[in-house]
């Protein structure tokens, strides 16, 4: 499909069973979609929102990936974790972008990533409604529909269009509006998209030039933090630190090298 000389991490099975889980979750998303009133959902909290969508495309993504790999372990939004002696472990977001979806926004995705000691080196996000397939591969590149992608070369602050993604919390949304207000008057528009995944592969591509994620968990964002990176982003959390251990970090800024310090030294003033 992209041609990569496999490595021990991802070989071509891996590969080839996490697009095609993609693929068919994605495939049952859009017919969810098309008959959207009939499709149930409710509060997991008290602004979490979880849909029959959801849960029918976890567990046809997690049956694949079970049959295919029963030693690894998984962790999924809805089931939660299955866990082994296995050094791999998926991490699976079976809609990312639920409000959109239950609110016939059309901005959602599948989206799964594999961790090798604790390091992601797949990450597959796919857009259903667009039939846009976003894949990187650690040390290899990443692509759009197997084409190579780039994030933007923009190194002005004042010409950006920056995605944010807000916590859930009445402390991280306080901690958002003062994050917010440092930066909104040094670039050219915001925007809140309610997609982690997909906005991040929207970086990747070039459509938008940073984002900005304030408490987010590892399953929103590991693919496409992957596929940013294999796209020349930056990617760090709030204290610089590079995504190393993907399953301690909360905070997120993914930009060009360029944009990426601008944004970082703006957030150390808050």
């Amino acid at each position: 499909m992209l041609g990569y000389l496999w490595i021990m991490e991802v070989d071509k099975k891996l590969f080839d069973i996490a697009t095609k889980a993609a693929h068919e979750a994605g495939k049952f998303l859009l017919e969810q979609y098309s008959i959207f009133e009939s499709t149930e959902f409710q509060y997991k909290d008290e602004k979490s929102v979880v849909s029959s969508a959801d849960l029918g495309s976890e567990r046809l993504i997690l049956k694949l990936l079970k049959s295919e790999f029963p030693d690894h372990s998984f962790f999924s939004e809805e089931e939660g974790e299955t866990l082994t002696n296995s050094e791999y472990l998926w991490l699976i977001d079976p809609l990312d972008g639920t409000t959109n979806f239950t609110r016939r926004m059309p901005h959602f995705n599948v989206s799964i990533a594999l961790l090798y000691k604790q390091k992601t080196v797949l990450g597959v996000v796919y857009d259903p409604l667009h039939d846009e397939m976003f894949i990187g591969v650690l040390g290899q590149g990443a692509t759009l529909n197997d084409q190579p992608i780039k994030v933007s070369n923009i190194k002005e602050l004042n010409k950006t269009v920056i995605v944010f993604g807000r916590g859930q919390s009445l402390p991280e949304k306080g901690r958002f509006k003062k994050i917010f207000a440092n930066l909104d008057n040094k670039f050219r528009t915001p925007r809140i998209l309610g997609s982690v995944a997909l906005d991040i592969c929207y970086v990747a591509a070039g459509r938008l030039d940073a984002t900005v994620l304030v408490e987010h968990k590892n399953y929103d964002y590991a693919a496409g933090a992957l596929i940013a990176r294999e796209a020349g982003a930056k990617v760090t959390d709030f204290k610089n630190q590079q995504l190393d251990q993907v399953l301690e970090i909360t905070d997120l800024i993914i930009a060009n090298e360029a944009i990426h310090g601008q944004i970082f030294d703006l957030i150390q003033s808050v």
